[in-house]
């Protein structure tokens, strides 16, 4: 796999994990983002909603960047009561985005610097 490109693959790569294992990947709406976390025996995804320069799950409260909405998340429970509590762990996301590479060069820089950003706030 080079790319979550569906729903069902960033489903599966963290339907084994724990309660509060998440991933941001591209959502099939081009341009936008989807946070995908477990809880229970489901998957909940959020549409990450961009407006205004901004980024959200709501328009209500909004971020800079993807990387600190999820750095919000991670410390307050949505409105629905689930906390961003496990990233979807860093030696998969290495993985990925070498696997990445070895698919195509032209993503490998697109999701390593996401990734490095993520790390600042963990």
């Amino acid at each position: 796999m080079c790319t979550i490109d569906t729903r069902e693959e960033g489903e599966s790569m963290i339907s084994d994990t724990q309660d509060g294992t998440f991933l941001v990947r591209d959502s099939s709406q081009k341009g936008s983002y989807t946070i995908a976390v477990k809880t229970g025996d489901i998957i909940i995804n959020f549409r990450i909603i961009f407006s205004n320069h901004k980024y959200g799950l709501s328009e209500s409260t909004t971020f800079n960047s993807v990387a600190a909405l999820v750095a919000h998340y991670r410390a307050v429970p949505t409105r629905i009561g689930i906390t961003l509590a496990h990233p979807f762990s860093k030696l998969q996301n290495v993985c990925l985005c070498f696997s990445i590479y070895l698919c195509s060069e032209r993503y490998v820089l697109k999701y390593l610097y996401a990734y490095f950003q993520l790390l600042q706030f963990m």
